[in-house]
């Protein structure tokens, strides 16, 4: 597996894993929260505006997951449906790492997540309550701290 910077060829890859997280995964975590307003045309704008900050993870040109840094933050961090447990998640946060990923945002309630960061050596900073998606949702703060 390699990583690699994101091109615009890459965006509709980008919009559909995004929205297959956000309707498989996040949905079941959320049930509460209307994750509708996370369509199409929101990633379309997003990854439009912001693809240069991607990196993609693939085998043999096949992408199976993605990151998005700002400012040494994880903004997005998505495995592809089914890629999971293959190690694409370690490589990927190796290279958010390397590449000076140094915070993320995480929903409480995903502790898979969670329990896939700590692992790694990412340390609990703080817990809150932030509006997301037209609602009020709980999240949690990690940092990398010194291995």
């Amino acid at each position: 597996m390699i990583c690699r910077p994101a091109t615009p060829s890459d965006i509709l890859w980008l919009i559909d894993t995004s929205l297959a997280v956000y309707r498989n995964a996040f949905a079941s975590l959320l049930p509460s929260l209307d994750l509708s307003i996370f369509c199409e045309s929101f990633f379309a704008e997003r990854f439009d505006q912001q693809w240069m900050k991607v990196r993609i993870v693939c085998r043999a040109d096949q992408p199976l997951g993605f990151s998005m840094i700002t400012d040494g933050n994880i903004d997005m961090f998505f495995v592809a449906e089914g890629r999971r447990s293959a190690g694409v998640g370690k490589v990927l946060l190796n290279d958010a790492e390397e590449r000076g990923a140094k915070t993320l945002e995480c929903f409480a309630a995903n502790m898979s997540a969670r329990g896939f960061y700590e692992k790694r050596g990412w340390a609990l900073a703080e817990s809150y309550t932030r509006a997301y998606g037209g609602a009020d949702c709980d999240f949690v703060r990690y940092f990398k701290s010194r291995s």
